[in-house]
């Protein structure tokens, strides 16, 4: 029995959030009914996105509660939507999914097991060293980074965390190196500081396109292609042809 539960995204006017998030939620609607679909829309909004994400998910207003960061150095401060926000929702359960993803399989099946928090563990570029000083300025033992493309809350566990993540979210002190991905490195501070039930998933649950796991029967797969990711991608397959018809002496 899964109980109630809402599908979250965040996007705002940057970039290609808004068109993203049309084609994986109309991706997921194989799955889920538009009632159980949330996008929450912070600033910068226009009234386009609106109406357009308006017919397949329901649109709630939400204002920029993080300072703005860089995703790359050329593109500057900006607000790419806020994760932290589905911290508000009043949903017992709630999956949380970026905009770059795809949906393969019922998501809703995540909920199944007895725990609290669910996501992917990551490799990051930060070095151990760097993981333990961090955590240490909390005196909290440390956690890996976790992937924020597909979260997974249960027993209303992202109510309980929300103040303590948007706290770190915010908290500049901490990011002395500066750590890449913040968001999610606040998120790990804040699980590191609770007593939730953590499940840990796989590829299998969660394909990075990036990852080279773009062939895997996973449940979402994370990651738009560029033309130039596909251009790679092509030569790569000529190049494993041309090898494999090599005769070696």
């Amino acid at each position: 029995m899964i109980g109630d539960y809402k599908i979250v995204y965040t996007v705002s006017d940057i970039a290609n959030l808004v068109p993203d998030a049309l084609r994986s939620i109309k991706s997921l609607m194989k799955f889920v009914a538009k009632e159980n679909v949330i996008v929450l829309h912070t600033p910068p909004r226009t009234m386009k996105s609106i109406l357009e994400l308006s017919k397949v998910a329901n649109v709630q207003y939400a204002d920029n509660i993080t300072k703005p960061f860089a995703i790359m150095p050329e593109k500057g401060l900006r607000h790419y939507g806020e994760k932290v926000q589905l911290c508000n929702i009043n949903s017992e359960n709630v999956i949380f999914l970026d905009a770059d993803t795809l949906i393969r399989k019922d998501v809703t099946l995540l909920l199944d097991g007895d725990f609290d928090f669910a996501a992917m563990p990551v490799k990051s570029d930060e070095t151990m060293e760097d993981r333990i000083r961090l955590f240490s300025k909390i005196n909290s033992h440390a956690l890996p980074q976790y992937n924020c493309g597909l979260l997974v809350f249960k027993n209303y566990f992202h109510r309980k965390i929300g103040d303590l993540w948007l706290k770190y979210i915010n908290d500049e002190s901490l990011r002395e190196p500066v750590f890449n991905t913040w968001e999610q490195w606040a998120l790990s501070l804040a699980l590191s500081m609770s007593n939730a039930k953590i499940k840990n998933l796989t590829f299998y649950h969660h394909a990075r396109m990036w990852a080279g796991k773009s062939h895997v029967d996973a449940f979402i797969m994370h990651g738009i292609p560029t033309h130039a990711h596909m251009r790679f991608r092509a030569w790569l397959g000529r190049e494993r042809r041309r090898l494999e018809k090599r005769v070696i002496p």
